[in-house]
């Protein structure tokens, strides 16, 4: 029983004995002050108040549960979506990403996905920018920078294209993709005994980590080099 409750019953036992003892019939009272009528009507008048007042209590109460019970219950209100740059919104399905991006600007992930969906939609100077904006904040992304390279090839701007996948390779020498990549880009460039060079090594570590299916097609484009 809480506090305010016990309070109440004091009370309301302590207006009792008032109300009895006025009334004159507990049977230690020997003066009476009102006939038994006027005693009669006082105590239901009495009676009345106090249960007025105990209907008063209890909707307060049943009001203050609710509201805390509604509080508890209450979800957070969404914080606005981030502003974005109109002029990178080139369709509206980037909205999504350009928000994520907006609303983790240190997280590179966002940016690679938003970055790919430009590729895929050939913004590539948007892609580009992307990509060096998460660079920028950690250059030995190695991912990011790989992604650079293929909008850089796609794009048309093949050797820069080559020194990207170059600075992947030598970051991360047992790497098969970038060196994969590289080849096939060698290759496009006629850098015929670069090319070369990129196959043996990608066929010697698909033999290591027995991928036949990578050290089959390394062993043809090396053949098919030598017999130009």
């Amino acid at each position: 029983m809480s506090s305010f409750l016990k309070t109440v019953v004091v009370l309301a036992c302590g207006a009792s004995f008032c109300v009895v003892a006025a009334a004159g019939w507990w049977p230690w009272t020997k003066s009476r002050y009102r006939t038994p009528e006027e005693a009669e009507e006082y105590q239901y008048q009495m009676y009345v108040k106090r249960v007025a007042w105990m209907k008063e209590y209890e909707r307060a109460e049943a009001a203050r549960v609710a509201a805390a019970a509604a509080a508890a219950a209450a979800t957070p209100e969404a914080p606005p979506p981030p502003q974005i740059d109109p002029a990178k919104l080139v369709v509206p399905q980037l909205r999504p990403l350009l928000e994520d991006t907006a609303r983790r600007p240190h997280a590179l992930e966002p940016r690679l996905k938003l970055a790919r969906k430009y590729l895929k939609l050939r913004h590539f100077d948007l892609a580009l920018a992307t990509l060096d904006e998460g660079l920028a904040q950690q250059p030995d992304w190695s991912l990011g920078r790989l992604t650079r390279a293929q909008t850089l090839w796609q794009k048309g701007e093949l050797d820069a294209a080559r020194r990207e996948y170059s600075l992947v390779v030598v970051s991360e020498p047992d790497w098969i993709t970038p060196r994969f990549y590289r080849a096939h880009l060698l290759e496009a460039m006629q850098r015929t005994t670069e090319a070369i060079e990129d196959w043996e090594t990608l066929a010697q570590m698909a033999q290591e980590r027995g991928l036949v299916d990578l050290s089959l097609l390394a062993d043809r484009r090396m053949s098919a080099l030598r017999g130009q």
